[in-house]
């Protein structure tokens, strides 16, 4: 694993502080081992082997060894002296083996650590450049650390990068680091790291390992299952401490966690440790004996069994990183192979040969340089955003659909909307067969469909509202009132108005096609489109490209009308986005601009400065009306979060909502609120055990999970009436009034409902929201800030000291993560080249 942080005045006495001040490491003595200088900048400055405290602390503050001020602001305050890269083995190798292994095995597990750290770095330093785009070597101080700050074992190296770009030239004065570039690859270098690491350990110690998401660990080792489960979550915590807290359950020892940190003092001879380590290992059942099973002789894999490995790794990083959208940069491509890579006996050299193969195989194409970096398009899927844009300009060259000027003037008068959305109707009502309708959450869009309903409905046409999920369907239904099949009943023909899922929606049409083409003229399945059906598709910025693709397909084969109605700056699709945004790009949009749903004009404000990327003016307004609260540590956060919820939402849960960024997060919102209502004795004392979760009589719930059976969809909320201790069979009142019996023994998706992850929040609307976050970008700013019809109270952690705090956190929620199309990137890389052409 690979963390970055910037690096504060007091750091280098600490480093320096911990580390043994001699040339060779003693592990008989208090101390961790010496540092020792990497990268070619330190050997630019004559700077080789062991790190000297003097050299490190004078090159810290900005100065050279012999006292000569390096940069205009060497010693003073607002001088940065660098950057923390924290280079940590994964748990089951850097933790549990190496902490109770032989010296041999140790030996070679810390030179496997240290040659894939050096890897790792001298990917950064090939790609580490000035402000003016020249390259230019590091200054690195390595400090190997073996312990955490409560001396459980845990194998890690920090490079303390120095703030010093050292040029190419001999005697070229060093000049302030570019530390974007150290953010920018810090995925794919840590990345490389881990992938060297495996290849190492399975080259040298024939260790068996598996893939864990973006990580490896020993095979059969797991915080989550596995034999020694217990010990890596006891290594993965500080537990004697939190124990004398008294926690009520093991989520509420995740929070006090934080209040028992303590800076690392000295550390004990490592001698020690071991020994220490050793024991505590084997009342948990893994001796040194056991340790040293786990090393086998390395085998030399198959030719053709590593040929097999290297395809699926490509394979495998070939999807990944085209998942969201269908271009990349070399960067993000490195990382994806080594990733896929890992436990696979690759090596990081052998990853970037396999990256640059594919980027030069018949399934890419080049882009060019597009915003000042190379970017790189999967043709398939180039092709695909090409055929989607073609279908989309033969809908909207085509015309039809007229609407009589009267019948949308009543409609307007009878609704009574504002002038605003009166323009929007009259410019989607027009009559080309393909219209685009945007706005901010919160503008009435929804409420703008309805009335279209009604338009189409008077003129005779048959109207069809689409949605990307389930959840999204049965939404729809309820703002338009337009009918509604559910999606768990027998299959029916279609009334003349519905809603429907797009993928019901596809079936639908494959059913009919089937039929007609078995029974011809005889068929009795009707198809849901024809040419005089509107299709309304609500919410079309989570449509992916390949469904994009087949609706505007489908419409103008049955020469319908397709009105897209979404938000533009809202988050998108999962897989491949930008199809929705491409589209209103090429063939114009009309936009909804007034927030209505906020009943503040202060909070409809801090929604549209959000959407416009304005985030210091939101954080600054936000703190003059009290509803921003800055505290150090997440666990902090968390306390804080249900504390400010706590005298409403008790007794008005439904109206409450907490929400947060992550589902670990959002559990453990969702244990400290429901301990609240018990205290409080809003729900009642006794509590059914379902899979290791507590529910009391009056839980609020999330039904995270559709379910046929029970008929329910994902993402639908209720109030939990009854729980049978014996039968497990729950009583379930769904926010909609209706009833539901669900057998808690096969449906899997019961969930706590007081707080949820910004994903599932954007259907939601609530009157107070509380939002604990450390900023994940532009997109979940807006639909945390956009969920509260009365008010929103946010709670930040993780951003420095008070005088830094509204800039970092202004700094996180102003990025953008909106994906756009390979060919709308590839024009814009074009008019880029052309105007610096023209300058030049």
């Amino acid at each position: 694993m690979l963390s970055i942080s910037k690096m504060g005045k007091g750091s280098a006495l600490y480093y320096a502080k911990l580390a043994q001040n001699q040339g060779e490491f003693d592990a008989s003595q208090p101390g961790e081992p010496p540092g020792e200088w990497l990268g070619r900048g330190a050997a630019t400055l004559g700077l080789t082997g062991t790190v000297n405290q003097a050299d490190f602390l004078a090159l810290f503050d900005g100065f050279s060894t012999d006292g000569q001020a390096f940069l205009a602001n060497a010693g003073r305050d607002n001088h940065v002296p660098g950057w923390d890269l924290t280079f940590s083995s994964v748990k089951s190798v850097g933790g549990l083996l190496w902490a109770v292994a032989p010296a041999h095995i140790k030996a070679t597990l810390e030179s496997c650590h240290h040659r894939a750290v050096k890897r790792a770095i001298a990917y950064l330093e090939e790609q580490a450049v000035n402000r003016n785009g020249e390259q230019c070597n590091l200054v690195i101080a390595a400090f190997q650390h073996g312990s955490n700050r409560n001396l459980d074992p845990g194998l890690h190296t920090h490079c303390l990068v120095l703030n010093l770009a050292v040029g190419q030239m001999a005697g070229e004065k060093p000049r302030p680091l570019y530390s974007k570039h150290l953010y920018k690859h810090k995925r794919a270098a840590g990345a490389l790291y881990r992938s060297e690491f495996s290849y190492l350990l399975q080259q040298e110690l024939g260790l068996s390992l598996e893939r864990v998401r973006s990580w490896f660990e020993l095979k059969g080792f797991s915080r989550e299952r596995g034999r020694y489960q217990e010990l890596m979550n006891h290594w993965s915590s500080r537990r004697q401490e939190i124990e004398t807290q008294e926690p009520v359950n093991a989520r509420h020892a995740q929070l006090l966690a934080y209040q028992t940190r303590q800076e690392k003092g000295v550390v004990p001879p490592r001698h020690e440790l071991f020994a220490q380590w050793q024991d505590t290992a084997a009342e948990y059942g893994l001796t040194q004996r056991q340790a040293i099973r786990l090393v086998k002789p390395p085998k030399q894999p198959l030719t053709l069994t590593q040929k097999w490995a290297e395809w699926r790794t490509i394979r495998e990083a070939a999807t990944a990183v085209i998942r969201h959208q269908s271009h990349f940069t070399h960067r993000e491509l490195v990382q994806a192979v080594a990733e896929a890579s890992q436990a696979r006996t690759i090596s990081a050299d052998r990853v970037m040969e396999l990256t640059e193969w594919y980027l030069t195989s018949r399934y890419v194409m080049r882009l060019g340089i597009i915003d000042g970096q190379k970017r790189y398009a999967n043709k398939r899927l180039y092709r695909l955003e090409q055929k989607l844009l073609n279908q989309a300009q033969t809908l909207k060259q085509s015309r039809g659909y007229r609407v009589r000027t009267k019948t949308v003037t009543q409609a307007v008068m009878r609704h009574g909307i504002r002038p605003e959305q009166e323009q929007a109707i009259v410019t989607v009502t027009q009559p080309s067969r393909l219209s685009v309708l945007s706005g901010l959450t919160g503008t009435g869009k929804t409420h703008t469909v309805k009335v279209l309903r009604d338009i189409y409905q008077a003129n005779g046409h048959e109207v069809l509202g689409v949605a990307a999920s389930r959840r999204g369907m049965e939404k729809l239904h309820e703002k338009t009132e337009l009918s509604h099949q559910r999606w768990w009943e027998p299959f029916v023909e279609h009334p003349s108005e519905q809603t429907m899922s797009v993928h019901r929606l596809f079936t639908a049409l494959d059913r009919a096609q089937e039929s007609q083409w078995q029974y011809g003229a005889r068929s009795v399945v009707r198809s849901p489109l024809s040419n005089r059906t509107v299709v309304i598709v609500d919410d079309a910025q989570r449509i992916n490209t390949a469904q994009m693709n087949r609706l505007i397909t489908e419409v103008n084969q049955a020469a319908a009308k397709l009105i897209l109605c979404g938000d533009l700056k809202q988050q998108q699709s999962y897989e491949h986005r930008g199809a929705f945004a491409a589209i209103a790009q090429r063939f114009g949009h009309i936009q909804l601009e007034h927030v209505v749903r906020q009943e503040e004009e202060q909070a409809q404000t801090i929604v549209q400065q959000i959407s416009e990327g304005e985030s210091q003016a939101v954080v600054r307004r936000l703190v003059e009306q009290g509803q921003l609260i800055f505290v150090e540590h997440k666990e902090e956060a968390m306390l804080q979060t249900v504390q400010q919820w706590k005298p409403q939402g008790i007794r008005h849960p439904r109206q409450h909502l907490m929400i947060t960024e992550t589902r670990e997060d959002a559990k453990t919102l969702n244990r400290l609120a429901q301990q609240a209502r018990v205290e409080s004795g809003a729900l009642s004392q006794v509590a059914v055990k379902v899979r290791g979760d507590h529910f009391y009589k009056g839980d609020r719930l999330l039904l995270a999970e559709s379910s046929h059976t029970y008929g329910v969809t994902k993402g639908t909320f209720g109030t939990l009436k009854h729980l049978d201790s014996v039968t497990r069979m729950a009583v379930v009142k769904l926010d909609s009034g209706q009833t539901r019996f669900i057998n808690t023994r096969l449906y899997r998706g019961l969930e706590l409902g007081y707080a949820v992850t910004t994903t599932t929040a954007r259907d939601i609307e609530v009157n107070y929201a509380y939002v604990m976050a450390h900023g994940d970008g532009r997109e979940a700013a807006l639909v945390q800030l956009s969920r509260a019809q009365k008010q929103t109270q946010v709670i930040a952690y993780g951003h420095g000291v008070e005088h830094d705090q509204t800039q970092n956190l202004a700094d996180q929620l102003k990025y953008s993560k909106l994906q756009e199309f390979a060919v709308i990137a590839h024009e814009r890389g074009k008019e880029q080249a052309q105007e610096q052409g023209r300058s030049h």
